[in-house]
């Protein structure tokens, strides 16, 4: 089998975090999409091509690029534990645009919480077609400045097994150690 570069489209990119940090491991985010504007305008200050700002619900997906890795990092209005707030649920249009693209693998980010809402995580976690793993990162284990709990969803086209173990981060310096 030849081996596909690997692109990525962007769902609700905001600033551009999650796409940094793929591009940085190599991958080619190809398109990025999110609605408000100046997040956009910190997706085009930083390089990012092919930014849309646009209503995700309204995107239709004919004439779309073909991808190998679709993300989304939706807003957690309906999931976080600041409380329940009013909000759109966006998920449903993560969900249909990764049911049309049908990308080898995606990825969803959000608040640990989520994993609360039994009906949202059935319909990322039995997508048919799709092996789909879920768990739980700490982005101060990856070097991030912050304790931020993360909830990942990675779902394949293929079996595969997922073992996290935090990345390799530098020793942690302090103000007193200078």
């Amino acid at each position: 089998m030849e081996r596909k570069e690997c692109t990525v489209k962007s769902l609700f990119a905001g600033a551009g975090g999650l796409d940094c940090g793929l591009e940085q491991a190599g991958l080619d985010v190809i398109e990025s999409y999110e609605y408000g504007k100046q997040a956009c305008d910190t997706l085009a200050a930083v390089g990012s091509s092919n930014v849309y700002q646009c209503d995700i619900s309204q995107l239709l997906l004919e004439n779309q690029l073909e991808t190998v890795v679709v993300t989304a990092t939706f807003p957690c209005t309906h999931f976080s534990t600041a409380g329940l707030r009013d909000g759109d649920e966006l998920y449903l249009e993560a969900h249909r645009i990764i049911r049309c693209l049908e990308p080898e693998i995606f990825v969803i980010e959000n608040v640990p919480s989520m994993k609360r809402f039994d009906i949202v995580m059935e319909a990322f976690l039995k997508m048919p077609g799709y092996h789909v793993s879920d768990f739980i990162l700490n982005a101060a284990d990856c070097g991030a400045p912050q304790n931020r709990r993360r909830l990942i969803l990675m779902g394949s086209k293929h079996p595969f097994e997922w073992d996290f173990t935090p990345c390799p981060v530098q020793e942690k310096k302090y103000l007193k150690d200078n």
